[in-house]
């Protein structure tokens, strides 16, 4: 059982990464978006505003 589970972690890290850091990431891109609409809201639209804040 412990080398299945170790196969299916493996094959899940290769397959996807890994998912936490890449949430973690994710999370903080929100957290300085909504900083930066607090203290900075945009005179565009919030779709111009998420083209800008990912390119």
């Amino acid at each position: 059982m412990k080398k299945v589970k170790a196969a299916l972690t493996q094959c899940s890290k290769t397959t996807f990464g890994n998912i936490v850091q890449e949430i973690e990431a994710l999370e903080d891109v929100i957290r300085c978006m909504r900083y930066s609409l607090r203290h900075n809201p945009p005179l565009t639209t919030g779709k111009d505003f998420i083209e800008f804040k990912l390119t």
